[in-house]
């Protein structure tokens, strides 16, 4: 009838009292869905079974691919970046502080070989390449279980515009679909390309 007649006093009183109860309804809701999401956020991811507990001491390797000549010493990467000079640690520390560095010659040419073939790898395995942005929304970041909580800072946060910087392709790729409904008869197969920004040692 809203629309056709004038409102009886009692229906504009009525009205009046829905309209509270709604609102007061809603700020209840809105207290709810942010409580359930901080419980969901504390839930841990599951560890494969067979994870041995502790530290890096406690790995243990599965499989070993190729001989290793007799007498040969393996070298870690900063003793070949000593012999070779690959990565310029001082500079990239003058420039933007630790844990950066400039990747030299050789390197470079390495890195982009590597990368040509396993982009040929993954593409004859039926993937596609996909190129992301390097910043997601919070939301995304939240979404995916990229932005741990506490003491443990992994991420560059820009708080003013609600961004983070990315710490694997994984995130922007799985906000690719985001809110979607998807029907497939196969899975989507996508291969990221990005740097990955992390706040950590080394």
């Amino acid at each position: 009838e809203v629309g056709k007649v004038k409102p009886t006093p009692e229906q504009i009183s009525r009205g009046r009292e829905l309209k509270s109860q709604h609102e007061s309804l809603d700020d209840e809701l809105k207290k709810i869905d942010l409580h359930f999401f901080e419980l969901m956020a504390e839930v841990p991811n599951l560890i494969a079974e067979g994870t041995p507990d502790g530290g890096e001491e406690s790995n243990k390797e599965i499989e070993n691919h190729g001989n290793t000549e007799k007498g040969f010493e393996v070298k870690d990467h900063m003793q070949i970046n000593e012999l070779y000079g690959l990565y310029d640690f001082e500079a990239g520390a003058k420039v933007a502080g630790n844990k950066f560095y400039y990747t030299r010659h050789r390197a470079v040419k390495l890195w982009q070989s590597i990368l040509m073939a396993t982009q040929e790898i993954v593409e004859q395995e039926g993937f596609e390449l996909i190129a992301v942005p390097h910043m997601v929304s919070t939301e995304v970041a939240e979404g995916t279980g990229y932005l741990p909580k506490g003491e443990e800072e992994q991420n560059y946060v820009d708080e003013k515009q609600g961004l983070v910087m990315i710490a694997t392709a994984e995130i922007p790729l799985t906000g690719m679909h985001k809110d979607e409904i998807l029907d497939l008869d196969k899975p989507i197969m996508y291969a990221g390309i990005s740097p990955c920004y992390r706040l950590e040692a080394g």
